[in-house]
């Protein structure tokens, strides 16, 4: 899944830009095909789940109360979990690099793990608290590690800027042959 996600992060970097205007329907397309693929896997690997589901019973069985939360649970996934989440992540993607974003992402088990702690009062034990420390040492160092431009410092870029920064200045020549 970890390189799935990567793919997922570079591509939207990739077509951020593209759909800079409209980026709902970048992210209503994803989320589209989430859910088809995600039933169609459903459907082949475990028929008897469906079935199980959408049998009048188990609607029955269930009080107001808990298809109330049921419903809830699955508006909020749906709408804050997949659909803002994608709008805001594409409209972040536009002016920052895959790379960049991907260090971001990396930090995300850390900010679940505190929520987890100031919401529930769960508690990391010492393996959690590893880990975190190799996140966040493993952010830090692809940050300092990663310029800003990774071509500053060398002469092609120098003289491209000095290129462009001449073409800048040049009037253009009209030809009145």
């Amino acid at each position: 899944s970890a390189l799935f996600f990567s793919l997922y992060v570079i591509r939207i970097g990739n077509f951020a830009n593209s759909c800079s205007k409209n980026p709902r329907l970048l992210v209503g397309t994803k989320i589209f095909f989430q859910a088809t693929f995600s039933t169609l896997y459903t459907i082949i690997t475990d028929w008897t789940v469906i079935s199980h589901l959408t049998s009048e019973p188990f609607f029955l069985q269930q009080s107001q109360h808990e298809m109330y939360i049921a419903i809830g649970v699955i508006l909020w996934t749906g709408l804050m979990c997949s659909a803002f989440s994608g709008i805001v992540q594409t409209i972040g993607q536009r002016g920052t690099p895959a790379s960049e974003a991907a260090l971001i992402f990396a930090t995300q088990p850390l900010w679940a793990s505190g929520l987890a702690t100031v919401m529930l009062g769960e508690t990391m034990g010492m393996n959690g608290l590893i880990g975190a420390a190799l996140i966040l040492t493993g952010t830090v160092i692809a940050s300092v590690a990663n310029p800003k431009d990774p071509h500053a410092g060398s002469e092609a870029a120098n003289s491209a800027v000095t290129l462009d920064e001449q073409s800048k200045n040049q009037k253009p020549k009209l030809d009145m042959d």
